[in-house]
């Protein structure tokens, strides 16, 4: 199957939240699954949304080594933070930081993390950044009013 196909099927199942069904055709269809970076991190997302947290990182360190995104260091940070890798998670938002940020909704998640770790200075540093890219965006200003509270 083409990886487009695949991306086609897997991308539907998650976006209607099936993710044991995206599980079940991975464990079937093991070593016919392309190597594709955007198929990788929907699988590691349907292991993370299953609280696989194991599975869930492999397969976002496969995508990362496929191509290195934000989108798949973002979502590595999200899955180490929640597995409770919290020294993982900084590297995984610094390293998803320094390649540059092209979602609103990432530069948002990464200021959750540190407000829920008491690491209000990042925080800052983070929503000034956000700030400076992304100036026009409501959530925006929403996280700056977070992290002054």
């Amino acid at each position: 199957m083409s990886i487009k196909n695949q991306l086609k099927i897997i991308s539907s199942l998650y976006s209607k939240g099936n993710f044991i069904e995206i599980i079940n055709y991975v464990e079937q269809n093991g070593n016919q699954i392309e190597n594709d970076w955007k198929i990788l991190t929907i699988i590691g997302l349907a292991f993370f949304n299953n609280n696989d947290f194991e599975k869930a990182i492999f397969y976002q360190n496969k995508s990362i080594k496929k191509e290195l995104t934000s989108h798949n260091l973002h979502n590595l940070g999200l899955i180490l933070g929640k597995k409770g890798d919290i020294q993982g998670a900084i590297n995984a938002f610094n390293k998803c930081l320094k390649i540059g940020i092209d979602q609103p909704v990432y530069y948002t998640n990464i200021i959750d993390f540190c407000l829920e770790n008491n690491f209000i200075h990042n925080a800052l540093k983070v929503s000034n950044d956000m700030r400076n890219k992304f100036p026009d965006n409501p959530q925006t200003f929403f996280n700056l009013g977070l992290t002054y509270e």
